[in-house]
């Protein structure tokens, strides 16, 4: 900036010489800063873009920030052509911080989460079979009731038209045989549902394992 004024390793202020320009001599009003979230968000919304230096030779594609698209505390006062690099440094550890603080958050709600997950999962899975064995109950039900029925409309039949006795037990093998048959139906097709919920919870624990796997790489390379 032109407040500051690099010369070999010493750095000049205002007239006054210091070794960084870190140095609490330097500075004043200074306060703990806390709104970590705030300078995610600012990294986060920073336009960035491929450009060259016109005077650069040879001519060199770059990435970065152009400082007239810097919000305004980013920028040096009234010159908004010139980039605060201090207070930007200073907004990349803070964003730093606000990143891994929410790593460190997820890190921790993982068990939580695949645990409530296996619980919801396990509860429905035991409503499902209830229900489902309410449903068969009463299709055995309904079945027993249709062949009564049947053999009652038999017996009407074979009283009023003289079939033989033969037919009649054909005709009630025939109505089990199809109502066995939709039985064994209904079963296998509860059974598909059920093999295909099992499926899905294992994708889900593994889709979390490999969560968790990710979550302590980044965790390892922070940290390095």
């Amino acid at each position: 900036t032109d407040d500051f004024k690099v010369k070999g390793t010493k750095v000049s202020y205002e007239g006054h010489t210091h070794s960084s320009t870190s140095s609490r001599t330097l500075k004043k009003n200074i306060k703990a800063f806390k709104n970590f979230d705030k300078a995610l968000d600012d990294i986060l919304n920073l336009p960035l873009f491929t450009f060259e230096f016109k005077k650069e030779l040879p001519q060199k594609s770059r990435i970065g920030f152009i400082s007239e698209e810097l919000p305004p505390h980013l920028q040096i006062k009234d010159k908004p052509s010139r980039p605060d690099i201090v207070s930007i440094r200073g907004t990349i550890l803070a964003a730093i911080k606000a990143l891994y603080k929410k790593m460190i958050n997820l890190k921790e709600e993982i068990p939580s989460q695949i645990k409530k997950l296996k619980t919801e999962f396990l509860n429905e899975l035991n409503e499902s079979r209830k229900v489902l064995k309410n449903e068969i109950s009463k299709e055995i039900s309904v079945s027993g009731k249709n062949l009564e029925k049947v053999r009652e409309e038999m017996s009407s039949e074979i009283e009023n038209k003289h079939i033989s006795l033969q037919k009649w037990e054909d005709l009630i093998i025939e109505q089990e045989k199809k109502k066995t048959a939709d039985l064994i139906e209904e079963l296998q097709k509860t059974k598909e549902e059920l093999n295909k919920a099992q499926a899905d919870l294992a994708h889900i624990k593994a889709e979390m394992e490999s969560t968790k796997k990710q979550i302590k790489l980044l965790g390892e390379k922070l940290n390095k």
